[in-house]
Formats: C-alpha cells, sequence, structure tokens
C-alpha cells in the first residue's frame, strides 16, 4: 500500500462543541495533524480572497468561513471547545478559511497536547495515491486490514458535488 501511495498524513479527528453565546454549543470537528509541514497537500487553507493561511502554531487554530460567520467569530478571536468529557481546548483564531459547508476547527497537535494532557489519539489517513493507482481497488484492500473501520475515497465526493451542481444549473434554466 506504501508504493501506491504519493503523500499521507496521520490524523486526529474529533466532534468538539464550540461555546457560543447564553451557554448554547455548536458540535465542530476538529483535525488535528500530527505534523503540520505538508499537510496542505490535503487541505488547501485560504481565505474566501484566495489569500494563503499558514498552518496554525501552538496556541493558535483555523476555522472555516461557515463557523465563523455563523457566530461572528474574527480572526484575533480566542475561541473554546469542549469534548465529551468536559475536558476544554482555548485557542486563538490564526486564520479564517474558505469552507461554506460545515464547521471545522484546525489545530496544532503541540495546542492538543498542552491543554488536553495527552497525545491526540489519531485514527485517521489522510492519504493522496500515485494518478496510475485505482482508488477503488486500493480502498477494498485497504478494508481488508484488520484495523481500518472505513474509507473513503475523495473524487467519488467531488464527482456527486459536480453532478449535483450540473443538475441545479438544469432546474435553474428551466425556471
Amino acid at each position: 500500500i506504501v508504493n501506491e501511495c504519493e503523500s499521507y498524513a496521520i490524523v486526529y479527528e474529533g466532534s468538539f462543541d464550540l461555546c457560543v453565546e447564553n451557554g448554547q454549543s455548536k458540535s465542530v470537528h476538529l483535525v488535528v495533524p500530527k505534523e503540520m509541514n505538508g499537510f496542505d497537500k490535503f487541505v488547501d487553507m485560504h481565505t474566501v480572497k484566495g489569500e494563503v493561511i499558514n498552518n496554525p502554531v501552538a496556541g493558535e487554530c483555523v476555522i472555516t468561513h461557515k463557523l465563523a460567520e455563523e457566530y461572528d467569530i474574527k480572526k484575533g478571536d480566542r475561541i473554546e471547545l469542549t469534548d465529551d468529557e468536559f475536558r476544554t481546548i482555548s485557542a486563538t483564531v490564526g486564520g479564517i478559511m474558505q469552507n461554506f459547508v460545515d464547521a471545522y476547527v484546525y489545530l496544532n497537535a503541540d495546542t492538543y497536547k498542552e491543554q488536553m494532557n495527552r497525545e491526540p489519539m489519531y485514527k485517521s489517513v489522510y492519504m493522496n495515491v500515485k494518478e496510475q493507482v485505482d482508488q477503488h481497488m486500493l480502498s477494498a484492500s485497504l478494508m481488508k486490514e484488520k484495523n481500518v473501520a472505513a474509507v473513503s475515497v475523495n473524487e467519488d465526493m467531488r464527482n456527486r458535488f459536480d453532478v449535483m451542481m450540473n443538475n441545479m444549473n438544469y432546474i435553474i434554466l428551466l425556471v
């Protein structure tokens, strides 16, 4: 499998609650790469204006535009995240990246370790495969591994989204 891989990133993914006004919370996806160096091969962090956002350093996070807009969060604001055991992470927003679909928070592993007093439980791998590799065959091969619970091919999701958007164009034209 390693021979078919162009690059990979070991990642912690978890569900946290963002503490917002009036004691309410918003569920967010927390993503903590083991190594930030090279993570840009998997997640393109840029602003709505196309400006590159640097990877978060210790004490900082990067959040999605949808999250920032929905809760009026600005660059430089401090946010607080709580896990299901009521442990908290507090970080300064170092960047707001273009993503209007979901609520993600990207965090430096040092910040996670320092505030949670433990290493993240890395259970996910983001992988870019070589161009000639059949992604579905590789996925099937990975699913046979005893420690693999799920495999998702982003190209399939991208194709479904493109088809959906093309269908929307037809609907708009018909109206």
